[in-house]
């Protein structure tokens, strides 16, 4: 008995089908085989997704066109790369599209997809993903002092995409064009991918040098800036102690106490450290420009000088103090008259 058999060489899809093996004997014997053809998975390069770069809040559509025999599966995953290494997961639906809508600056990564078929190799495409939005600027600190003759960093932080291009200004000028510009160093420390900070360093402050600060960023989005206080702590703390030394303390010393005496309370001092005038100072500045920020008014920070307003709520506390501390010594006279056995109407 012999074999009979049909060589076919480099397969083509159209070589698929039903073929049938015929031997001329009485009665005819015919035997059919038919053929499947498989083809692996493969990317149509032309008419998928290279890379995409979409602003914040829209659509973003990512396509992978496929071929193969059979038809392959696509699966869609993201690829996130950070410090501890890098993480794969699947986001989507099956198919040859991945639709993203209201694209946020979080949704900016790699992204995959792989096909596979069933017939070996599984074939994958990367597509990278940007999403631009304008710059943010946050602030540590709105206001800061400083003593004359010291050096102090003003700093402020963006985020933005693409990168910015990063300004200081003093009172509203340039600080690049000024004549004093050779005093000033800007220095850039990146965080994030999309996050730095830029400080400005002044190595000797003098009294020019105090005033309103604007940190401004801009691209091709948007733009976006903040403002910050440098003011002369010196003078500050010199109108803090002027101040303080308008005030009256009053220490009262207290008999032993028996039955029906009248001792008063003793309040306690405010906690008070190495610093601290300068950290109650500086929350007040930061208070008083936060709201002009949010209320748009430009409200005067005060500089330590009271007000009408403060001066008169001085003068009634005043006025209070002094009475109380009579109507305390009279109850000390009239308690110790009473000790004595003397009977006293005051």
């Amino acid at each position: 008995m012999k074999d009979w058999n049909l060589h076919i060489r480099d397969v083509k899809i159209k070589d698929q089908g039903l073929y049938s093996c015929q031997i001329n004997t009485h009665p005819v014997k015919i035997k059919t085989v038919y053929l499947t053809v498989q083809v692996p998975a493969k990317i149509l390069n032309n008419s998928s997704t290279d890379a995409v770069v979409a602003r914040e809040g829209t659509t973003v559509t990512l396509t992978c066109n496929v071929d193969g025999l059979p038809i392959p599966n696509v699966t869609w995953y993201r690829i996130t790369t950070t410090s501890k290494g890098e993480t794969k997961k699947t986001v989507g639906m099956r198919g040859e599209v991945l639709i993203i809508h209201n694209v946020s600056r979080h949704c900016g990564d790699t992204y995959e997809c792989w096909a596979f078929n069933g017939v070996p190799p599984a074939i994958s495409k990367y597509i990278k993903v940007s999403v631009e939005f304008p710059p943010e600027i946050t602030m540590p600190n709105v206001a800061i002092g400083q003593d004359l003759g010291k050096e102090t960093i003003l700093e402020c932080s963006i985020t933005a995409n693409p990168q910015p291009v990063v300004t200081w200004k003093k009172n509203g000028v340039d600080i690049k064009t000024t004549v004093r510009a050779g005093r000033y160093r800007v220095e850039p420390y990146p965080e994030t991918e999309f996050t730095m900070s830029l400080g400005l360093k002044i190595q000797v402050i003098e009294p020019a040098d105090f005033g309103i600060y604007t940190c401004v960023a801009t691209n091709k989005v948007g733009a976006d800036s903040k403002e910050m206080l440098l003011y002369d702590y010196t003078l500050r703390r010199m109108q803090t102690k002027g101040q303080q030394a308008t005030k009256t303390t009053i220490s009262t010393t207290l008999l032993p106490p028996y039955p029906g005496t009248y001792h008063p309370k003793v309040s306690q001092k405010a906690p008070h450290y190495e610093g601290y005038e300068q950290e109650q100072e500086d929350r007040r500045i930061t208070k008083v420009v936060k709201d002009n920020q949010q209320s748009g008014t430009h409200k005067p920070i005060g500089l330590g000088v009271p007000s009408t307003e403060n001066k008169g709520t001085a003068l009634i506390g005043w006025l209070s103090t002094c009475l109380l501390c009579v109507l305390v010594n009279l109850s000390l006279v009239r308690d110790v008259l009473f000790l004595n056995g003397r009977d006293y109407t005051l």
